[in-house]
């Protein structure tokens, strides 16, 4: 019950305003466009995030390419806050899977939970939470 309460939580926030996130879409947009230290731990956070939640519940997986640097990552997700002006009101979270989704396209079905994914390679089974 505790887990489906934190699942829901998360999704909610991630679609709220900015007035309910801690961190909207341009204030994110502003760190990474001066080189702060928050744009990549933020962009780190959401994606250690999600790949922790998307191993305890089987959902889709992020196919990045095997190698790939969080630095690389916060590239993608600034072009995409420049690119998508009208989403810079919106929580930060809610922007930086779209935009990784978008640079970095899945080209098989998304894995099982059981199988491998692309987003921890050398984990093919996440501990459980």
């Amino acid at each position: 019950m505790k887990r489906l309460l934190s699942v829901a939580a998360l999704v909610l926030a991630g679609q709220a305003q900015a007035t309910g996130s801690y961190v909207s879409g341009s204030m994110l947009l502003e760190w990474c466009k001066d080189d702060e230290p928050l744009c990549v731990t933020y962009i780190a956070g959401v994606v250690d995030s999600y790949g922790t939640l998307q191993g305890s519940t089987g959902g889709q997986t992020l196919c990045t390419p095997e190698g790939v640097l969080v630095g690389q990552l916060a590239s993608v997700v600034e072009n995409y806050l420049r690119d998508n002006p009208q989403q810079l009101n919106y929580g930060a979270a809610s922007q930086v899977l779209p935009a990784i989704r978008g640079a970095y396209p899945c080209e098989s079905p998304t894995p099982s939970r059981d199988g491998y994914s692309p987003l921890f390679p050398s984990k093919a089974h996440p501990p459980p939470l």
